[in-house]
């Protein structure tokens, strides 16, 4: 049996990334989030690409300010009103004159600063005089050509994911399609002769609805993956070989989730059908509770299996620190780093192996802090539904109040 961290190395070690390279497809930008970019996409224009003004106020030529004992003394002659998207005149005024200026309007040529409205009185006398009220800075309140971006510079980088964010940027340079790789195909599977999914409240009292299908297929879509869901699977041998036999003799890069029947009972078939179909198991057990027997296997690079315990919560443990990081890791992304919180209570149990255990992080006086629930068997739900996290206590972590543990969020997104 293997540490959690040494299954991750095991994971990604059996991923061959240049397989999923090989595949792109072209999307459009209204429905880009959690792609992978395919390419590196750089600024083929300068944002902003021209002068505009930070503020509105009165746009001047610097040099036409004369100043007595840090006072400027001269009057300013208003010529002009620009809004943002208004045409510039290029003409040069030789002279003591200002272009009032709205907000993100084009500065004139040759006229390099901006005073803000509040700096300046106006002469009532003379509406078209103003006077200034404080020392101006070259440049002051300008926008200049290329400060946000620059001719070259990265919009998105290969390899990235695409965040809500990068619609700003990739909006602004007015893109509409990017090319990004094709996501893996991802099935599931539920077995079982108990569960059902009908959700019928008047079900027989031998069967229990299924509680994690419609949890996966949620998580799932959140990070924008389809999942083909192929339903429950009788205890009964035949059944899963055929659908398993007929997943991996597609022609396509697939991901197989599947639920139960992993463990070490008479019922647990799942292992002997990989190994009967010739599939690699890596691993078959992972030195963590809840989750312990997960199973990870890898057929020919081209479809890869994540096998999770039955129980509500070792599977969604299996989910969410297995088969998540497998995603990312294929989608280019780094290991998710933990949130730091300070425990609560002292949380004193004897421990043989690491712990993902139920719990609630809330922030308080500018930390985080993390109460660990009870109720923390795996076929317990209420207590699930009452926390928002997991801590991961390792067998080397101390757990007395006040230590700051590794908690990940149950939704990392």
């Amino acid at each position: 049996m293997i540490s959690y961290f040494s299954s991750l190395s095991f994971i990604f070690n059996n991923i061959i990334k240049s397989v999923f390279l090989k595949k792109i497809g072209i999307c459009k930008l209204d429905c880009c989030v959690f792609e992978v970019s395919y390419f590196d996409c750089f600024s083929f224009k300068n944002i902003p690409n021209y002068n505009t003004s930070a503020m509105d106020g009165y746009a001047l030529v610097f040099s036409k300010i004369r100043y007595n004992f840090d006072f400027v003394y001269n009057r300013f002659f208003i010529i002009d009103l620009i809004k943002a998207g208004d045409f510039t005149s290029s003409v040069f005024f030789d002279g003591d004159y200002v272009v009032e200026i709205m907000t993100g309007a084009r500065i004139p040529e040759f006229f390099d600063t901006v005073v803000r409205l509040e700096d300046v009185s106006l002469d009532f006398n003379n509406p078209f005089e103003i006077v200034f009220e404080k020392v101006l800075f070259f440049g002051e309140n300008v926008r200049i050509f290329g400060d946000d971006f620059k001719i070259g510079s990265f919009i998105i980088r290969k390899g990235s994911i695409f965040e809500l964010k990068n619609y700003v940027s990739t909006s602004t340079f007015g893109l509409k399609n990017l090319f990004f790789l094709s996501k893996i195909k991802v099935y599931l599977i539920c077995t079982g002769n108990e569960i059902i999914d009908s959700f019928n409240l008047d079900y027989n009292n031998n069967f229990i609805n299924n509680s994690l299908y419609t949890y996966f297929l949620s998580f799932f879509k959140r990070i924008s993956i389809d999942v083909s869901y192929y339903g429950i699977s009788l205890d009964l041998k035949n059944d899963l070989k055929f659908k398993i036999y007929n997943l991996i003799n597609k022609d396509e890069i697939s991901l197989i989730v599947t639920t139960g029947a992993v463990s070490k009972g008479k019922a647990d078939i799942i292992p002997s059908i990989l190994s009967e179909l010739n599939i690699d198991i890596i691993f078959h057990g992972v030195f963590i509770k809840p989750g312990k027997p997960i199973l990870f296997a890898n057929y020919l690079n081209k479809h890869y299996f994540f096998c999770l315990p039955g129980n509500p919560i070792s599977s969604i443990i299996g989910l969410r620190f297995f088969v998540y990081p497998f995603i990312r890791y294929i989608m280019g992304d780094v290991l998710e780093s933990p949130l730091k919180a300070f425990l609560e209570e002292d949380y004193v149990l004897k421990r043989t192996v690491d712990l993902f255990l139920k719990s609630f992080v809330f922030f308080y006086k500018n930390n985080f802090h993390v109460r660990i629930m009870e109720d923390q068997q795996s076929f317990k739900v209420k207590s699930f539904v009452e926390s928002n996290s997991f801590v991961f206590l390792r067998l080397c972590d101390s757990s007395k109040k006040g230590d700051v543990l590794n908690v990940y969020f149950y939704e990392p997104f």
